[in-house]
This record gives structure tokens, sequence and C-alpha cells, in this order.
């Protein structure tokens, strides 16, 4: 590398240093939030998503100190900041984005996950669009916070707890498609029949 990219880099700053301090008690994200936000806010407000949005997450390896750094085995870079992502499912375009940094970064009463796909629904809340996701962030608290917002769900289940026992019986499988929409189950799962 050059010298002058070398001393650049190392002059580079991205937040005031002299209330640097006060930020950094209230947000972890102090030393680049101005920076993260100037990103992800446009892309928010300058794109309308198709009528699907998808939910995952992504590790962004990092072996330096942080104090929120993950540890993910199943991940190629195994150490480093995790990110979950809402993108449109047909061009694949960042709708919004949330790092996550641990304790305190959800509502009392909700589950870590579905508070974090909560996090990035609001630009398309009210507005009958499906979230996709895959069983780590599926739940039934989920479901019913995305129904309060006119959002449907898909997504795959971890256990077969609030999926009927008729859905299991060999004819049956014969007959319905085992990948199931929870707009389905909830016709039919007494847990969710309650909360509603």
């Amino acid at each position: 590398m050059s010298e002058a990219f070398l001393f650049l880099v190392y002059c580079l700053r991205f937040d005031d240093s002299t209330t640097r301090a006060q930020r950094r008690a209230d947000d972890k994200l102090a030393l680049v939030r101005n920076i993260y936000d100037k990103f992800i806010v446009p892309c928010e407000a300058n794109y309308t998503p198709r009528t699907g949005c998808t939910v995952d997450e992504s590790l962004h390896g990092l072996r330096g100190k942080c104090s929120f750094k993950q540890y993910l085995p199943n991940k190629l870079s195994k150490y480093g900041i995790k990110v979950n992502v809402m993108a449109d499912s047909k061009s694949f375009y960042l709708v919004s984005s949330k790092l996550y940094t641990e304790a305190g970064t959800h509502a009392p009463g909700l589950p870590i996950l579905t508070q974090a796909v909560l996090d990035l629904v609001p630009s398309v809340s009210g507005t009958s669009r499906n979230i996709t996701t895959n069983n780590y962030y599926m739940s039934v608290p989920l479901v019913m916070e995305l129904k309060s917002r006119t959002l449907t769900l898909v997504g795959t289940m971890k256990s077969k707890e609030c999926i009927p026992s008729s859905f299991w019986r060999k004819q049956m499988k014969e007959q319905v498609n085992t990948h199931l929409t929870m707009q389905t189950i909830s016709l039919y799962c007494p847990l969710l029949q309650r909360k509603t």
C-alpha cells in the first residue's frame, strides 16, 4: 500500500472526538453512527420494494477489538460484526439494515430475534407486503407483531409445537405442501387463536 493511502486511513475519522465519550455511553455505534446512518437512511427512503422482502443475517469478518463482536461457527469468517438485513426478494436491494450490538437492543417482553425483524420493517409497515425468513427468526410472537403491522410472514419453523397434528398425518402430507404459510397455520393453531 502507498504511504499516502496509509496516511489517509490513519487520519480518517467519522465522528467528533469532543463528544465521543458521552455518545459512547448511550450508543455502542457512536464512532460510526453518523456514516452508517448516512448510508442506511437513503436506502430506506429512495427505494420502494416489490411485494416481498427477505430478512436474514450477515456476518462481516472482524478479528480486531469490538465490544459486540460475535462468534458464529457456521459462518465463513466465524468472528465479526453481525448485521440483520432486509432486502427486496427480487432485486436484492438493501431496504434496511441494523447492526446487532448485544444487550439492551430489544423491547421488554419481546424476544431479541423478534425485535431484530421489527427494527427492519418500519419502512414497509402497513403495506401488506410479505416478509420471508428462515427458522432462525421465525416465532409466534413475530407472526403476531407483523400481523398487527399489516404484514404477512412466510418461513420455516424449528419445531412442530404450533402446527396441528393433522398436517403431519400421511394423507395430509400427500395433499398439502409441507412448506406451510403462517397464515394457514394461524387458522388452526390454538396458541395463535388465543392471542388474536
